[in-house]
């Protein structure tokens, strides 16, 4: 991604976090939670990678789980420590540089917004956070190529194919992958790749 289409979504996430916050909130992700945390042992600690509104790591806290956020908007880190509770800090995926601290990490719609070429280096990094066999939950809008909205978010879109290939190369093991359509009830939205996978320790990098 340019400078200027990264400045395109950080521009977007900034201007519109109220507003984005108001959109997603309310959105009812049960069916995903549970998927991921049946995978989990009570009281895992939980990286939200792109927290967005706070509403997954609200929910996370609420069933006793330990969490934390990362987000590259100030304001929507903020809004999230402030609705779920839990510590969010303004950061990148791409800048995470953590050594098996977390049972589980919920990548939920926050890999779309990396180019192509930095998604396996970026999963390299969540695998790294992650101990040995920890759970990864992973979403993006299945389609082709990478595009720039009208509103000046970038978006990198894969097939099923492309984005479980990817998930391996950043040494996972593909537990379950499924499509479902989206849940926002304001738009027509995209399908979504959804991933279950648990992080090899034979491939960790050091």
């Amino acid at each position: 991604m340019s400078l200027q289409n990264r400045h395109g979504t950080d521009r977007y996430y900034e201007r519109h976090a109220s507003e984005y916050f108001q959109r997603t909130v309310g959105v009812d992700m049960s069916p995903l939670y549970d998927s991921f945390l049946d995978l989990l042992p009570p009281g895992s600690r939980i990286l939200d990678a792109g927290a967005g509104s706070g509403r997954d790591l609200r929910e996370f806290v609420l069933r006793g789980y330990r969490c934390r956020g990362i987000d590259a908007s100030p304001s929507l880190a903020r809004l999230a420590h402030e609705y779920s509770s839990a510590p969010c800090d303004v950061k990148r995926i791409e800048e995470l540089d953590e050594t098996e601290v977390y049972e589980g990490i919920w990548a939920c719609a926050s890999l779309l917004h990396l180019p192509k070429q930095t998604l396996i280096g970026s999963l390299a990094r969540l695998h790294k956070a992650l101990v040995p066999l920890g759970v990864l939950f992973a979403s993006v809008q299945e389609g082709s190529g990478e595009q720039i909205d009208r509103d000046g978010r970038f978006f990198a879109l894969y097939t099923s194919s492309e984005f479980l290939e990817a998930v391996a190369a950043g040494g996972f093991t593909t537990v379950r992958s499924w499509t479902s359509q989206d849940v926002l009830r304001d738009r027509k939205g995209p399908q979504w790749i959804n991933v279950l996978a648990r992080a090899q320790p034979s491939v960790r990098s050091e």
